[in-house]
């Protein structure tokens, strides 16, 4: 019962339903990131790995960049780190699409310092969010919506990418 009165928000709610949409992102991804990387960009699997694996190290620069942005006050809330995060992770997802390897992967690193945003302000307004007792099982549940738009979004993206081409996937995602 605790747990339904504390999921079952408007707060809540509305959280789920934006990281639903942004697991557009992942659903492109599980689809069309590898294969664009071969298929577009032409790179071989030690070339794939290393565009892939600076992008992790990114990521985690990013969250330590908002961390950084919002104690020196350049950034004034969480809320407004979260919507630079997600302008600068879609913007950039859909532009890394460029057929020129370098420019693809400059508008990765800032598709991911993106993330980095997203993911430092999805771990502290859970923290904020959820009362500590109950944190657990209310993440989880806005992880399964997380995981669930990612099935959902690969399925459909599966179809465009075999259509339209592996960058196709990734715009759209991106442009959402």
């Amino acid at each position: 019962d605790e747990y339904r009165k504390s999921v079952w928000t408007p707060r809540v709610l509305l959280i789920c339903a934006v990281f639903f949409l942004s697991s557009l992102h992942y659903g492109a991804e599980m689809v069309s990131y590898s294969p664009f990387l071969k298929d577009v960009l032409h790179l071989s699997i030690s070339a794939s790995a290393l565009y892939i694996s600076a992008g992790f190290v990114i990521v985690g620069l990013g969250s330590y960049l908002g961390s950084v942005l919002l104690e020196k006050r350049i950034v004034h809330s969480v809320e407004r780190l979260l919507a630079i995060g997600f302008l600068s992770s879609g913007i950039c997802h859909a532009l890394m699409c460029v057929h020129n390897v370098a420019l693809s992967f400059a508008f990765r690193a800032v598709h991911e310092l993106g993330d980095g945003f997203i993911f430092l302000a999805y771990f502290h307004g859970i923290a904020r969010t959820f009362h500590v007792d109950r944190i657990g099982g209310c993440s989880s549940f806005i992880s399964l919506w997380t995981a669930l738009g990612a099935f959902v979004f690969s399925i459909a993206f599966g179809v465009i990418d075999q259509r339209f081409g592996h960058q196709w996937p990734l715009i759209i995602s991106g442009v959402v």
